[in-house]
C-alpha cells in the first residue's frame, strides 16, 4: 500500500485568494474556478461551504459569478486530472491506497502567512484511466458528480468532441473516505513538511509544488493512523456545496 499527497483547492494563482482557516481549526474547502465549458449550475455567489458560511465572504468579486471546478468532490468521492505529471501519478494508485489532499489556508482576520493543511483523503476504490477506456460516456454516467463529467456533459450539449483523453479519475470508497471538520497542520512556515511529521510521512521536502508527493509503503500504516486518530475531525455525512433555496 502507498499514499499520494496532493495539493488542491483555490489559491492566489488560481482564483485569487486562499480559503479561510478559523481559530477553532475549522476551515472552508473552496474549489478552483472552472476554466472550461461545464454543466455545473453553482456559482460562488450562491454557494455555502461546509461550515455553512456564504463563500462570497471569502472569494474576490471577480469570481463571484464563476462556476467552481469542484474537484475533489466529497459527496461521492471523486477526483480527476488530465495533466501529464498528475495523471501519471494518479494512474499508479490501486484499491486500498490513500489519496491525501492538502490545501493552503489563511487564518481569518490575520495577516499571517498561509500554511498547508490536510483537509481530507480518499481510500482508493477504483481508478479510471482514459487511455485504457473507449466508452467515456459510461464512466461519466457512473461518476456524475465529478467536475470532468460536467465538462463532458456540457460539450455533449454543444455537440463538441471531448478532448481530455489523458484524464484519470480516482474514486474513493464512500465508507472510508473523509473530509475533515478541522484541518490538520502539514506544512511549516516555509511550506516544508513539519519536522514532527517527517518520521511519520518519510518525507522532508517542499510541499509547494502542485504535483503530488509519494509516501512509500514503509510509512503507509503510520500515515493512515495519523489521518484516523480522531473521528471527531471528520464531516460525518457526504457534503455538497449547495444553492440557497431562493437563489441569489
Amino acid at each position: 500500500m502507498k499514499a499520494l499527497l496532493l495539493r488542491v483547492g483555490i489559491d492566489k494563482g488560481s482564483g485569487g485568494c486562499l480559503a479561510p482557516l478559523f481559530r477553532d481549526g475549522s476551515f472552508e474547502y473552496i474549489p478552483l474556478p472552472e476554466k472550461q465549458a461545464t454543466s455545473e449550475r453553482r456559482v460562488y455567489v450562491t454557494m455555502k461551504g461546509i461550515t455553512g458560511r456564504p463563500l462570497l465572504d471569502f472569494v474576490p468579486k471577480k469570481i463571484w459569478y464563476s462556476h467552481p471546478h469542484y474537484d475533489p468532490e466529497f459527496t461521492t468521492y471523486t477526483y480527476g486530472d488530465p495533466t501529464k505529471v498528475k495523471r501519471n501519478q494518479l494512474s499508479q494508485l490501486e484499491p486500498g491506497d490513500l489519496l491525501v489532499f492538502y490545501a493552503g489556508l489563511q487564518l481569518k482576520d490575520s495577516d499571517n502567512k498561509s500554511h498547508l493543511f490536510v483537509i481530507g483523503y480518499f481510500n482508493v476504490d477504483k481508478v479510471y484511466d482514459f487511455l485504457e477506456i473507449t466508452d467515456y460516456e459510461s464512466v461519466f454516467k457512473e461518476l456524475p458528480n465529478n467536475a470532468h463529467s460536467k465538462r463532458y456533459s456540457r460539450l455533449k450539449e454543444l455537440k463538441i468532441e471531448y478532448s481530455d483523453k489523458d484524464l484519470v479519475i480516482v474514486k474513493g470508497k464512500s465508507a472510508t473516505s473523509k473530509l475533515f471538520r478541522k484541518a490538520l497542520p502539514l506544512g511549516d512556515k516555509n511550506d516544508k513538511m513539519r519536522s514532527e511529521l517527517v518520521p511519520i510521512f518519510g518525507y522532508n521536502g517542499s510541499l509547494k509544488r502542485a504535483v503530488g508527493h509519494w509516501i512509500e509503503h514503509d510509512n503507509f500504516q503510520q500515515v493512515k493512523e495519523w489521518l484516523n486518530r480522531d473521528e471527531n475531525t471528520y464531516v460525518k455525512s457526504a457534503v455538497t456545496l449547495y444553492l440557497p433555496p431562493h437563489g441569489i
